[in-house]
Order: C-alpha cells, then structure tokens, then sequence
C-alpha cells in the first residue's frame, strides 16, 4: 500500500505563447489537503529545446502559489 499524496500541483496556462528570446512567468497553484503546511519542492526534471528555468523553486510553508522564471 501507498499513501495518498498531501497534495496536488497545477500549472496556470499562460494567456499568451512563448516567443522566440522572450521572458514569461509560470504560476504554479499547490492545492494541499486539510492539515498539511510543510513546504513543497518542485524540480525541472526537463525543459523543451531552447527554453531554460529555475533547477528549483520551493513553495514555502502555508503558501500555494509561486512563479517559476
């Protein structure tokens, strides 16, 4: 048996595409379960060709959201 996960991990689509040498900030919404408060690591394990981002970004605390650059 496993243990159900404390919580959930979303993306917000962005409004607009990516554009070639541009800049954009993905919001990242943690929906976490009654109870649970510690802090979240998320890791890139994977970017497409040409796009970079943070190694990791950790949401802290009682938060639920974050921007990934």
């Amino acid at each position: 048996m496993t243990e159900e996960v404390s919580f959930k991990i979303n993306v917000v689509q962005p409004k607009v595409p990516l554009v070639q040498g541009g800049a954009m900030n993905l919001k990242v919404v943690a929906e976490r379960k009654e109870g649970f408060k510690a802090p979240i690591t998320l890791r890139m394990l994977w970017n497409p060709p040409g796009v970079g981002s943070q190694n990791e970004v950790v949401i802290p605390e009682g938060q639920t959201r974050r921007s990934i650059q």
